[in-house]
Order: C-alpha cells, then sequence, then structure tokens
C-alpha cells in the first residue's frame, strides 16, 4: 500500500491552513488505496523528516510500498492540486 505521510509543526501557519486539505485528501475516494500519517516534526521519534531530508513544513511525501519518495509536495497548496501531484497527473 502506498503512504501519504504530511510532515508539519503546531507552530507553523501554513500548516495549520493546510491541515484541512490533508483532512479531504483523507476522505477521497481515489486515494481510498493509500495509508495516510502525520508527523510533527518537533516529535518526530522515527526521525522521518532526517530520513527523507525534510527541510520545511508542511511537506507531503507520497512514498511506495517500500518506502522509497516517489513525490515531494511542500508547501500549503489546493487540494486538486496535490490530488494529482499523489496521482502522478
Amino acid at each position: 500500500m502506498k503512504k501519504i505521510v504530511k510532515f508539519s509543526a503546531t507552530w507553523c501557519g501554513p500548516c495549520k491552513l493546510f491541515a484541512k486539505t490533508f483532512h479531504e485528501l483523507e476522505q477521497d475516494e481515489d486515494l481510498k488505496d493509500y495509508s495516510f500519517k502525520q508527523v510533527d516534526v518537533d516529535e518526530d521519534e522515527e526521525m522521518l523528516s532526517v530520513k527523507y531530508s525534510v527541510r520545511g513544513v508542511p511537506t507531503v511525501l507520497v512514498l511506495d510500498e517500500n518506502d522509497e519518495l516517489i513525490t515531494r509536495i511542500v508547501g500549503n497548496i489546493p487540494k486538486e492540486q496535490a490530488k494529482k501531484m499523489i496521482l502522478g497527473q
């Protein structure tokens, strides 16, 4: 199963704006075959932000079944644009 991982922080204004978009993506029928995860970069015990070189928030990564990076989305972008990037369109 492909994974969508959102990196954010509680102090990040754009992250707060993107939270609604991310929730809408989680509910999107076209993305039902993806698993969704949220990571607060200040509490990232798995060190995923280091592993995937996350330099800014919000950042969304699309990973394949082997946790290899497929797509990186940086910033607060509209839902439809994010969805197209996730689906590779």
